[in-house]
């Protein structure tokens, strides 16, 4: 890992995300990019002024928010002696779903680290409902962290949800690659829910052959029963007290059609654990 990109607008939830890239970047001497969008006045400016004059106080305006902005991070990280050189402050104008997925793709982020209300419906998430499009779009991991996480720098175990079909045995081997970098250990989970019950040695076979067409080993396969899958998610990350829970989004059009419908929802909102979202565009 060697770019982490941490969009803000200043507020709780985004300073949650913040301290914890930065520790991050500590221990894995990774760069955190600091993304701060400015909206444009556009159509804003009601006044009948002519056009140069809205142009000059537009102009005004960004320059002035671009100075305060700059201030304001510079100030924090002086704080925290956050080390100059593993950091880059960037202020942008214009649309923030745009400029984020620009910058991921331009600058080769390895991930985006955010922060969540957590007690919300995930178009209130953190950056409002552009965020359910970074995580429906963006071409790298998405890492949502609440308010009141406990501090953390790495992820001893982590649990992976599947339906253990083909179109997510990418994100299987992407979440082994991520695993590798905190040397976490993989819990893969298949919850047997009310909507299609299959025998325990049936399910076992399945995850035997989904873990070998990844191409991993040591991940260690559980299941359980429950009325829904987000239910289930939840209760075997408590029980299994891991310190993340990682979800694969389907990237198709629609807050509905991420993993298992509106569990990545649910999920995000009720999890006490940082969750992480990979975007995959392959049938799942």
């Amino acid at each position: 890992m060697k770019k982490i990109l941490v969009p803000t607008d200043f507020s709780t939830h985004a300073q949650t995300a913040l301290n914890a890239a930065f520790r991050f970047a500590k221990k894995y001497e990774a760069e955190v990019d600091i993304l701060h969008v400015i909206s444009s006045l556009g159509g804003q400016i009601m006044a009948p002024e002519p056009e140069e004059v809205n142009e000059i106080l537009e102009k005004s305006y960004i320059e002035s928010i671009q100075e305060n902005t700059l201030e304001m991070i510079q100030s924090y990280i002086k704080k925290i002696a956050f080390p100059e050189a593993q950091y880059k402050i960037i202020i942008e104008t214009g649309n923030i779903f745009k400029k984020i997925k620009s910058y991921v793709k331009d600058h080769q982020i390895d991930l985006i680290m955010m922060g969540t209300h957590g007690t919300r419906t995930l178009e209130e998430i953190w950056v409002g409902s552009n965020t359910e499009k970074v995580v429906r779009l963006a071409s790298c991991p998405v890492l949502a962290i609440k308010e009141n996480a406990p501090d953390f720098d790495s992820f001893d175990n982590i649990l992976f949800p599947s339906t253990l079909r083909d179109g997510q045995i990418e994100a299987l081997q992407r979440m082994g690659a991520f695993a590798n970098i905190f040397g976490g250990k993989i819990h893969l989970l298949y919850v047997n829910s009310s909507f299609g019950f299959l025998d325990k040695e049936e399910i076992l076979e399945r995850q035997e052959k989904f873990v070998e067409k990844a191409g991993l080993s040591e991940v260690v396969l559980h299941q359980t029963n429950a009325r829904t899958e987000d239910a289930g998610i939840l209760n075997m990350a408590k029980y299994l007290k891991v310190d993340l829970i990682a979800l694969q989004s389907s990237q198709r059009k629609g807050i509905a059609h991420f993993f298992l419908g509106s569990t990545a929802e649910d999920v995000v909102n009720q999890a006490q654990v940082p969750v992480l979202t990979f975007g995959i565009s392959k049938e799942a």
